[in-house]
């Protein structure tokens, strides 16, 4: 992976210090999203996707290094997410000899599955929040680059 993949070119006095690619999630580990860090700033090119199952597109973020406040690794269990995928699995398992039974214990596992969540959070000097999705078996990846990241942002 490099700039030119995420459509970005340096800019004068600019030095890439890391850069990486992860799995959106544990059901869509083919989707990839990409980022790198520079002495200046942080960008990222990452999947769109609806439903937790239709990928639609990419967003190309930037943040300047200056104004990234935090930067952190978490994971995550969507509770609501569990409920709506038991109760899905609950009506679904009844009525299995139907399509739309069959469908809805199908997705009722996806959303059960992709409960379970590792997030990258950028948080911004002026409030804003990002949160990047990615595999739960990528958790050390991300860590040994947000510690990249942090170190960038204590060097400038």
């Amino acid at each position: 992976m490099s700039l030119t993949d995420l459509g970005i070119s340096l800019g004068q006095d600019e030095q890439v210090i890391a850069e990486s690619s992860f799995s959106y999630s544990i059901l869509l580990n083919f989707i990839k999203w990409k980022v790198c860090v520079t002495n200046k700033r942080f960008i990222a090119r990452i999947p769109n996707v609806v439903l937790f199952v239709i990928p639609l597109g990419t967003n190309l973020i930037t943040f300047p290094l200056r104004n990234i406040s935090t930067i952190a690794t978490a994971t995550e269990y969507k509770l609501w997410g569990f409920f709506v995928a038991g109760i899905l699995i609950f009506f679904g398992f009844g009525n299995l000899s139907s399509l739309f039974g069959f469908i809805a214990f199908l997705y009722g596992i996806i959303l059960a599955i992709a409960s379970f969540q590792t997030l990258i959070r950028v948080d911004s000097a002026g409030a804003k929040s990002l949160p990047c999705s990615i595999a739960v078996w990528e958790k050390e990846k991300a860590l040994e680059f947000t510690n990249k990241i942090n170190q960038a942002i204590t060097e400038l």
